[in-house]
């Protein structure tokens, strides 16, 4: 599997230059930024954690720190940062 990986600068904040992600809905946008997103494999380097796969899932990596709402029965999903 190939992976798309950064080499940082640890200044503090492992993050720091790495990209966002928005997701673009029906009604709404999801930006992630890159503590959502990305994962230190080793010291200096940090691997994107989206993985290639039929059905996309939003895992809890990508739902920290925000407030994320199923409403099965209306078939909607609501989210806000926390």
């Amino acid at each position: 599997q190939d992976l798309l990986c950064y080499h940082v600068v640890n200044n503090g904040d492992p993050y720091e230059g790495l990209p966002e992600m928005t997701f673009h809905f029906a009604n709404a946008d999801w930006n992630l930024p890159p503590s959502n997103i990305f994962r230190m494999v080793e010291s200096g380097i940090t691997c994107l954690v989206i993985k290639d796969g039929e059905m996309p899932i939003f895992g809890n990596v990508a739902q920290q720190n925000l407030h994320v709402k199923y409403d099965l029965g209306k078939g909607l999903l609501s989210f806000a940062p926390a």
